[in-house]
């Protein structure tokens, strides 16, 4: 019983420290890449979108990137 809590307390904290690590990468990057620029609300808003989803591929590369081609690839507004 001690053992499979233990694997379970560890599959928990790997998963928060991959959340944690992924949340200061895309936050870091959203800095270093905000502070190059003039500030603008558009160019925050399109920069923290693009340095969240590379900080995702990041940390799951096959899963994440293979969901995210998936959905670019669909159309936004259906033809007519």
């Amino acid at each position: 019983h001690t053992t499979s809590t233990n694997k379970t307390a560890m599959k928990r904290l790997d998963n928060s420290y991959s959340d944690l690590q992924e949340s200061y990468d895309s936050k870091l990057a959203l800095l270093h890449e905000m502070s190059t620029k003039t500030f603008s609300i558009a160019d925050y808003m399109h920069a923290k979108q693009h340095t969240l989803l590379d900080a995702i591929e990041t940390q799951e590369p096959e899963t994440k990137k293979k969901k995210r081609k998936t959905t670019e690839s669909k159309p936004n507004h259906p033809n007519p």
